[in-house]
Order: C-alpha cells, then sequence, then structure tokens
C-alpha cells in the first residue's frame, strides 16, 4: 500500500498556452515546473533565425508593476533562459519575449503583449517533504549527453520511517524500478532500460515514489497459540465465578 507519494518533474516541459499565437518567429514556448524555491527554465523554439538578432525575455513577479528584461541565450533554433528561485514568488508570474532582428524591427510574443495581453504560469508552493528527495544528477532543464545517462538521487534527508529499498522511478511514465540499485541513501538509475526509454531531442519526466516502513505481523507458534487460548479461557471462568 502506498503510504505517500512524491512526483518529481525534473525535466519535463509544459506547453506555455493551449492557444497558439500568430507569430513569424516563435514555434513553441515551453517551461520546467513553476515552483517555489526552485530554478524556472524556459524554452523558446524559434523559425526565421536567420533574421532574429536577439531574444529577449521580460517578467515579473506578483505584486510588482515593473517588468525585469533579460537577454535570453540563442543556439540554433532555440533561445533558453534560466530563472533562479529568488526570481520566482507565490502565486504566478507574468512573461512575454520580444523578438528582435537584424533589420532593427522587433516582435513581440504573444503579440497580445503590446496590449498588456501576458503569459502567466502558477508559481506552486514548496511543500516540506520536497527536501526529503534530492536530485543528483540531472540537473532540470538541461539536455543529458549520450555518455550521462545517469540519473541518482538522495535520501539522506528522508523521513526515518521510509523504507529506502522500496523506491520506485518512472522515467516518462514506465517504471524502471527494477533497474535501481541502492546503496543506502543513494539510488542510482542507469542502464539500456534508462536509454531506450529517454526520449531524444524532446523533454523527459520522471516519477519518484517512496514508501513507508510495513509493521511485520507477529508470528505464534502452535505451541504459543494453543497456551494463549487456555489462558483466555481460564480468564474468562476467572471472570464469571465473581460476577
Amino acid at each position: 500500500m502506498l503510504n505517500y507519494f512524491f512526483r518529481i518533474t525534473l525535466f519535463l516541459l509544459l506547453p506555455a498556452s493551449l492557444i497558439a499565437q500568430v507569430s513569424n518567429f516563435v514555434t513553441n514556448v515551453s517551461l520546467t515546473e513553476a515552483k517555489e524555491g526552485s530554478e524556472l527554465t524556459v524554452k523558446v523554439d524559434l523559425t526565421n533565425i536567420n533574421d532574429i538578432s536577439e531574444v529577449v525575455f521580460l517578467h515579473r513577479v506578483f505584486g510588482t508593476s515593473e517588468f525585469t528584461r533579460t537577454d535570453m541565450e540563442l543556439s540554433g533554433g532555440t533561445a533558453t533562459i534560466t530563472l533562479l528561485p529568488e526570481n520566482l514568488r507565490l502565486p504566478s508570474l507574468e512573461y512575454y519575449f520580444i523578438i528582435e532582428t537584424r533589420n532593427n524591427g522587433e516582435e513581440t510574443y504573444p503579440l497580445e503583449a503590446v496590449a498588456k495581453s501576458y503569459l502567466t504560469v502558477q508559481v506552486q508552493p514548496r511543500s516540506a517533504k520536497d527536501d526529503e528527495i534530492i536530485v543528483l544528477n540531472p540537473e532540470a532543464g538541461l539536455p543529458m549527453q549520450n555518455d550521462e545517462m545517469l540519473v541518482t538521487i538522495s535520501l539522506l534527508k528522508a523521513s526515518e520511517e521510509v523504507d529506502k529499498t522500496k523506491t520506485k522511478i518512472y522515467i516518462n511514465g514506465t517504471d524502471l524500478s527494477a533497474d535501481l540499485f541502492i546503496a543506502e541513501d543513494l539510488v542510482i538509475l542507469t542502464g539500456d532500460n534508462l536509454v531506450s526509454n529517454l526520449r531524444t531531442g524532446g523533454s523527459n519526466s520522471m516519477r519518484v515514489e517512496l514508501y513507508k516502513k510495513t509493521v511485520q505481523p507477529i508470528m505464534l507458534t502452535p505451541p504459543v497459540l494453543m497456551f494463549l487460548t487456555k489462558l483466555v479461557k481460564k480468564l474468562m471462568v476467572f471472570l464469571l465465578n465473581i460476577m
């Protein structure tokens, strides 16, 4: 029976909006889970990249009026940026993009940003249980190289009620717990099954499940059981006699 369960999204990129925005340059926007106390990675897929000179990310946390402007890192057909934990605040983050072109023009994404209609992501509160699982590898939002196909987590801060030997890890929904190497507080996942379940050139997700220790039943041998049965019968006779 599952006593409590953690869902950790390490490098799952979520679509920023279900409504496609018409743009000359942006084909998709995705971001990692926005959680209090964690980094947030934003990725923009681009087209017509030869016409782009710069992509700027503008964001503001809840309760502020001014947007913070930061240049994104351009690499091939993508632009990325990672916000530090101090740049996130409950309950939400507003953001938009400015694409600057080589002919000194610019375009906002979404296009409605010029009318003060921005993209919004909800920032999830951090739970105390989030600290019980420490992800050592991979780093959320960053690509894994072929020679780095390794998942490592530490349960050093896990509750004493946790049975670490029963840890389960799911990669993109597939249970790979049979391939885990568990050494005290360290849990390692590697091998062909991990590689075959990773999506190349795309985003991936991992879920970790922890289980509490189960109480072992007391086993009674036949002689002990017979003794206890007789003892109960004698006790019942005694109680009847004094009533």
